[in-house]
């Protein structure tokens, strides 16, 4: 159910899996504010044979991806234990953890995210 840009993104594991992928219901989480729609992807929730591929001590890969235009680009890649996407005054904030439970908070500036 990706959106097709997307998809051939994550298709691209297939080769480090050595096997067929597959996501778990929470791989892929959606945010909608005004202007923009943003996909989270959680390589947590990701099936693979080799899953030091995309997980190690830092966390799993977790990515971010916003559609502005109907096309989605990735604006963000990160090794962390979790990514959080919620709203704040019709803006997307991400609240990115890290493997010992420590977060730090980055706000949608209109083109990526950024810290205050």
């Amino acid at each position: 159910m990706l959106p097709p840009e997307i998809r051939a993104d994550v298709r691209k594991w297939d080769a480090a899996c050595g096997a067929p992928i597959a996501a778990a219901q929470r791989f892929a989480l959606y945010l909608t504010v005004p202007g923009a729609q943003f996909l989270a992807l959680h390589f947590d929730d990701f099936r693979c044979r080799n899953r030091t591929a995309y997980c190690g001590s830092a966390g799993c890969l977790h990515e971010v991806y916003v559609s502005t235009s109907g096309r989605y680009r990735r604006v963000l890649s990160v090794h962390a234990s979790d990514v959080r996407l919620s709203s704040s005054h019709d803006r997307a904030v991400l609240e990115v953890v890290d493997g010992r439970g420590t977060s730090r908070t980055l706000w949608w500036n209109g083109s990526r995210f950024v810290g205050r």
